[in-house]
């Protein structure tokens, strides 16, 4: 596509100067024949159609990963839709970040639950000149084992369990790397889980259920406890998750698996700026700037004050003391004539 799209380019270029030949039109020829994709504008690059690539994730994330970098390293006009199950449970490459990472490709992770979100992320991705990934949950009913018609409820439950996580990323948005991603739209913005923990999310598909048992006389402590644990004290508590208003044991691949969904979670919101440790280390250093700025201006404004009132102070006394002599010398006979000036004396 690109080379029939650079081909009919030079051949309009030949022909403009074929109409009004320049002077130095053997140069001009010269440099169309030596035009490249990266030498078009956007303008130019607009009009060549883009490549559609539809994949899944085991094309792509374990038998394609190479080259799936490759194409978002690029400036070619490749969309890819990733349509991924969510049945990796080990730890694996997270591909909103890899596709961030290389900056040029435009990234919407999406999900048919917030049709309102994946609609114009799909409409920016395409607008978007250069490569772009669509990462899209792709439930399925009989893959997964789960009802047909609560497909776009699991969707949701992915979202809320950060299975899957709303975000995009603009390449061409103002700002710098971490002001052009956004995680809006995700449910819990501010919390670890977005109302469900993984492992809850997980415990409604047939698929996972090996990793849920009944539980026993074993020393337990709900998930979210133990993912908070150090390791030793990890090994000697099981985690347990509520399905069905019954508490049940969560296998130790499970719940590593949602540990890992927590921590891919919280490092996006590291990236985007919604939460960091530096950022509060920076906002802490200023308001203890602010607060020594303030304390001196209050220290100046108290001096400046007490000056003032130590003024007035010493005027009025001094004003006092004239009125009071003025009235002894008016009792023992010494009043001012008008007009007289002085202390009357």
């Amino acid at each position: 596509l690109v080379a029939e799209h650079l081909e009919l380019l030079r051949t309009l270029r030949r022909s403009a100067l074929e109409v009004k030949p320049p002077p130095d039109r053997s140069v001009q020829l010269e440099a169309i024949e030596q035009l490249t994709w990266d030498d078009l504008d956007a303008e130019d690059r607009s009009a060549c159609p883009p490549l559609l690539l539809l994949g899944d994730e085991s094309a792509l994330l374990e038998h394609g990963f190479d080259t799936l970098t490759r194409l978002l390293a690029s400036n070619l006009p490749v969309k890819v839709v990733l349509l991924d199950g969510q049945s990796r449970l080990g730890a694996g490459p997270e591909p909103t970040l890899v596709a961030m990472a290389h900056r040029k490709a435009f990234v919407l992770s999406g999900s048919l639950a917030y049709p309102e979100h994946l609609a114009r992320g799909l409409a920016d991705a395409l607008a978007w000149p250069g490569p772009a990934l669509v990462h899209l949950h792709a439930p399925s009913p009989r893959r997964h084992g789960f009802p047909a018609d609560a497909t776009l409820e699991r969707a949701r439950l992915a979202v809320e369990g950060r299975a899957h996580v709303l975000f995009r990323y603009d390449p061409g948005a103002d700002g710098l790397f971490g002001l052009r991603a956004s995680l809006e739209g995700n449910p819990g913005f501010d919390q670890d889980w977005g109302g469900i923990t993984f492992a809850e999310w997980a415990a409604g598909e047939e698929r996972f259920a090996h990793h849920f048992e009944p539980l026993d006389d074993r020393p337990s402590v709900p998930l979210t406890e133990w993912l908070a644990l150090p390791e030793r004290g990890r090994q000697t508590k099981v985690p347990t998750v509520e399905v069905e208003e019954q508490r049940v044991a969560v296998g130790e691949r499970m719940a590593r698996a949602a540990g890992d969904r927590q921590i891919s979670w919280n490092v996006l919101r590291e990236l985007t700026g919604a939460s960091s440790p530096f950022t509060e280390r920076i906002r802490s250093a200023l308001r203890e700037e602010l607060e020594a700025e303030q304390q001196e201006h209050l220290k100046a404004l108290k001096a400046e004050q007490e000056a003032r009132i130590a003024e007035i102070r010493s005027t009025t006394n001094q004003e006092a003391v004239n009125r009071l002599m003025e009235r002894l010398m008016t009792l023992a006979g010494y009043a001012r004539k008008a007009g007289q000036k002085g202390n009357g004396a």
